[in-house]
């Protein structure tokens, strides 16, 4: 097999490729030859082509709209560049408010898909120890401040922090502010 079939066929490595297709554009010839196979080969693929089963179709294109609508309403991971604007679209909207009569601890999930589970949170006074054995949790902080004590350490966090819990680590959280903590938080799946 020469080297133009195997480009055509798409054998060649990129290095090659490269040097083909710049061949190609300064050789009519050439590139002449390339579309002639190029040409062979789709005559070929369309003559022996089978028709897929009349329900395929619906099938892939309801599997891309699923796809594109999830990407559109999948909140970013939290990471340490992350800031509260980022995640605007869903938690200013008028349903993610905290009732007055709410708990020390008052949650509202708003997505849970494969990078994890999404939810915004307000702690009055903190929350009790634990430990997580399935997921990295994630912390932003919207609101008031509080003490995350992690280990032997204490992390005081802000307005606009950004905190990681490693798996197999107790955590709790100590809410230093005068009002709630509020807090989007994360749960990726480890």
């Amino acid at each position: 097999m020469d080297l133009i079939e195997r480009y055509v066929l798409g054998e060649l490595p990129m290095r090659e490729s490269r040097a083909l297709e710049a061949a190609a554009s300064a050789d009519t010839s050439l590139r002449a030859r390339i579309d002639e196979l190029q040409g062979g080969l789709e005559r070929l693929a369309l003559l022996n082509a089978v028709p897929p089963p009349a329900s395929l179709k619906q099938r892939v294109l309801k599997a891309v709209e699923s796809q594109a609508r999830e990407s559109v309403i999948r909140p970013p991971v939290i990471h340490p560049a992350s800031r509260v604007a980022d995640f605007a679209p869903w938690i200013d909207r008028p349903e993610m408010v905290r009732p007055a009569d709410a708990g020390d601890i008052y949650f509202i999930p708003f997505a849970d898909n494969s990078d994890g589970a999404s939810a915004l949170v307000w702690l009055v006074s903190g929350s009790p120890e634990e430990t997580h054995t399935d997921s990295i949790e994630k912390f932003l902080i919207v609101e008031g401040s509080c003490h995350i004590l992690f280990g032997k350490k204490v992390h005081a966090l802000e307005a606009g922090d950004v905190f990681s819990i490693p798996l197999h680590t107790p955590h709790t959280v100590k809410v230093t502010s005068a009002i709630p903590c509020k807090i989007i938080l994360q749960r990726i799946a480890a």
